[in-house]
């Protein structure tokens, strides 16, 4: 068993390199790269949200700031405070959008607050100021100096995954009572899940020494991270739910059942950090590539991945170089590729002669109102970084229609929750979307019923591909209707019963890849409506639909849903009534 060294992970700086001026980064031909960022103060996280914001977290400050569409907004997003920057690991570490960020434009974000203490923190997005500071997670360990993890992303059952290192006492990694040195998975609102492997508990997977960041594969849903070792034996590990990856017992490949081995070993020691999936978006050349920063390298390096099971490293090869300490990773809307730097800088790599995708942004005022509500729907903040916008198209919500234009009034006379969607298109031809909502009230000011998709699972995998999905509405007087939507033109399913609080199971058949919007409306006895949505990627699979399923897909029939069924629960009740449309 080897003992805990002292601290190394992208620590030990050379004062003299920070101190000289930042070397050009560099890509492979067929790609180009820009600085979009630069002075910045210790730019670490990065996260990219779908619209094409990137928000970009200064480590000891703990403002965040927002870049879009080629320009870096002056104001921070918000100032996260208190931040403890006490140690080279500690402070503002982690930033993950929501799942569902195009409608509750919600960011979260993994901070050592104190010496003693780390947290999770929720903010919404209200015109690019951070609003509703909101504690998840709160007393995650620290003892203010190495090994605090920080990484922080949801996984395809939309649950919260975080990553905490062992605080430098390698004894707690392997111990399934303490949260230091563990990957955790919590509910999004900061509860646990009930089918986590140790029941009652966040943890997830053991024995890691240091893994700042993890990402999750496409299709698959396999969690990859990256692991700090001690003198020797960076690693990248595919972690595993319920299992023992090494630390302290072994660094690099142990070769015991005992443990999970690493799929690639670097020693000496290179500081792995960011880690990222390319699912081909924009660059097709970076088709399942996985992305890896080397932070005493200044390099991000790009992996294949093969073998049976499809974590045998292939190829492993320099893809962005010259960086002045490479910190982040990670992949934008548009297929971009997004680094960060310790020199101050965040850089941004596209395909050469690309075309960059423009961003959809639109205000609705008012939001929320009594009926009949006039909404001024203003896409004027739509841009296009390299070119320029030319047509707004508007999806105005549930039997609402469509619009076109910049600037749009619409008027929603009946109450209820509408969904909006907003396309733009650019000179190229290139479209970005975004989502955003208008609720509208009853006369007396009643508020409609909400809906919510609370479970979605998977959320991502290979045609024919079969969801499960769980929905829940809240309503002050009664819902009586779940209608599930699962945008592949298939007949939608219908739940009804009657009750305050309602819950819905259903099951669906997703038969052709695509891009689908599954949408839960729940409707009140008053006819008001509520609505959510959640996304669901299908990629090309080798089988086909069976015959007579419906375009797209298919959902479950009543009888043959087991072992979930079909079902509402209200109040105790069974369903009064189901049917599917």
């Amino acid at each position: 068993m080897r003992a805990s060294p002292p601290p190394l992970p992208w620590a030990g700086l050379v004062l003299a390199v920070l101190a000289a001026p930042p070397a050009a980064a560099g890509v492979p031909a067929g790609f180009t790269e820009r600085v979009i960022a630069q002075g910045l103060d210790r730019p670490v996280p990065l996260a990219a949200a779908p619209d094409g914001t990137l928000y970009i977290g200064e480590q000891y400050s703990g403002a965040i700031r927002v870049w879009r569409g080629g320009t870096l907004l002056p104001d921070p997003f918000v100032t996260v405070s208190p931040v403890y920057g006490g140690n080279n690991e500690t402070g503002l570490l982690g930033l993950a959008v929501s799942p569902d960020y195009l409608a509750d434009r919600q960011l979260y974000v993994f901070v050592t607050s104190t010496a003693s203490k780390q947290r999770v923190l929720r903010y919404t997005n209200v015109g690019d100021r951070g609003l509703d500071e909101t504690v998840v997670v709160d007393d995650l360990p620290t003892r203010g100096v190495n090994h605090d993890g920080g990484g922080i992303a949801f996984g395809p059952d939309a649950h919260l995954y975080l990553s905490v290192g062992d605080n430098a006492v390698a004894s707690t990694a392997p111990d399934p009572r303490l949260l230091s040195g563990k990957l955790l998975r919590f509910r999004r609102d900061g509860g646990v899940p009930t089918d986590n492997p140790w029941p009652g508990s966040p943890v997830w997977a053991v024995g890691l020494r240091n893994t700042f960041r993890f990402t999750f594969q496409p299709g698959t849903g396999k969690v990859f991270g990256t692991e700090n070792g001690p003198f020797q034996d960076d690693e990248l590990n595919v972690i595993r739910r319920g299992a023992h990856h090494g630390w302290p017992d072994h660094t690099g490949a142990a070769g015991s059942t005992r443990y999970v081995d690493p799929i690639a070993v670097y020693s000496p020691t290179t500081a792995v950090t960011g880690i990222a999936f390319h699912d081909g978006t924009g660059l097709a050349a970076l088709t399942g590539s996985l992305l890896v920063a080397h932070y005493k390298a200044g390099v991000v390096r790009r992996l294949a991945l093969g073998g049976p099971d499809g974590e045998t490293v292939v190829s492993d090869a320099d893809f962005v170089t010259g960086l002045n300490e490479a910190v982040d990773v990670v992949v934008g809307a548009d297929g971009a590729v997004y680094c960060s730097d310790r020199g101050g800088r965040v850089i941004r790599v596209s395909g050469a002669g690309s075309n960059v995708a423009p961003f959809a942004s639109f205000t609705a005022r008012p939001s929320v109102g009594r009926a009949p509500l006039v909404a001024d729907l203003d896409a004027t903040g739509s841009g296009d970084v390299d070119g320029r916008v030319t047509d707004w198209s508007w999806d105005l919500g549930a039997n609402q229609g469509t619009a076109s234009g910049p600037v749009v009034l619409h008027t929603y006379a009946a109450p209820g929750t509408y969904a909006i969607r907003l396309t733009v298109r650019d000179d190229r031809g290139a479209t970005g979307t975004t989502r955003g909502q208008v609720t509208v009230l009853t006369q007396s000011g009643d508020p409609p019923p909400s809906a919510h998709i609370e479970d979605l699972r998977p959320a991502t995998g290979k045609a024919p591909l079969k969801v499960r999905l769980k929905g829940h509405g809240h309503d002050n007087v009664d819902v009586v209707e779940h209608r599930w939507d699962f945008g592949d033109r298939g007949a939608p399913e219908i739940v009804t019963g009657t009750g305050r609080d309602t819950n819905s199971e259903v099951e669906h058949e997703y038969g052709t890849a695509g891009d689908y919007t599954v949408t839960l409306t729940v409707r009140d006895d008053q006819g008001s409506t509520g609505v959510h949505t959640r996304s669901v990627t299908v990629s090309p699979g080798g089988c086909h639909a069976a015959e007579g399923m419906a375009p797209g897909g298919a959902s479950s029939a009543a009888g043959a849903l087991a072992p979930w069924g079909a079902l509402l629960v209200a109040l105790g009740r069974r369903p009064r009534r189901r049917r599917a449309g």
